[in-house]
């Protein structure tokens, strides 16, 4: 980057209400974790849990409604 352009840069920040910061799921694939795919890794990370609840993936097994509270906490650890 340029003196100019980070110059230009702050100058946007400095002015800016508000910065939205985000991320995307590149970041997890890039270690080997996807949070879309049915694949090894979910059975790996999830156990029994996959096939006991049908669970396609762990993004659907962050948000699914477990009935069983140990079964949550398993996922959640």
């Amino acid at each position: 980057m340029t003196n100019k352009a980070a110059k230009i840069a702050k100058q946007w920040l400095d002015d800016a209400d508000a910065i939205l910061v985000t991320a995307s799921n590149g970041l997890s694939i890039s270690e080997g974790l996807n949070l879309f795919a049915n694949d090894k890794k979910l059975k790996e990370v999830l156990g029994d849990l996959v096939d006991k609840y049908h669970l396609p993936n762990l993004l659907t097994a962050f948000a699914f409604k477990y009935p069983n509270q140990l079964d949550y906490w398993r996922m959640a650890a």
